[in-house]
C-alpha cells in the first residue's frame, strides 16, 4: 500500500462492490483508505442478515 498512498492523487475504496470513499491527495494514508475499507465492510455485515456462517 505504501506505493498507492505515495503515487496516487486521487483514491477510489470500495467496499462490498461499491465506491465507499473517494479520497484526494493529502487524504490519501494508509490509514483513511483501510478506515473507509473497514467501515464499510462492518456497515454491510450489519445490513444483511446473519446466516449460520456468520456466527
Amino acid at each position: 500500500m505504501p506505493e498507492l498512498v505515495h503515487l496516487s492523487n486521487r483514491v477510489y475504496v470500495m467496499g462490498e462492490g461499491r465506491i465507499v470513499a473517494e479520497l484526494k491527495a493529502d487524504g490519501i494514508t494508509e490509514a483513511t483508505v483501510l478506515l473507509h475499507y473497514f467501515d464499510a465492510e462492518t456497515s454491510a455485515r450489519q445490513m444483511r442478515p446473519h446466516t449460520v456462517q456468520d456466527v
